[in-house]
């Protein structure tokens, strides 16, 4: 099984994942099935006039 976490690219989201992952290992779970992705806001995706 894989875990997947989205968050955005901000330091202060630095301290959950490092929470998470110290849980998921204690619990067993392979460090390697650990996916990490991080976005970056762009402005266009922030608002999309043509989602209306």
């Amino acid at each position: 099984m894989k875990f997947l976490f989205v968050q955005p690219a901000k330091k202060r989201f630095a301290w959950e994942l490092h929470a998470v992952i110290k849980s998921l290992s204690k619990f067993g779970v392979d460090k390697k099935d650990i996916i990490l992705l991080f976005a970056k806001a762009v402005k266009e995706a922030l608002y999309d006039s043509n989602c209306w």
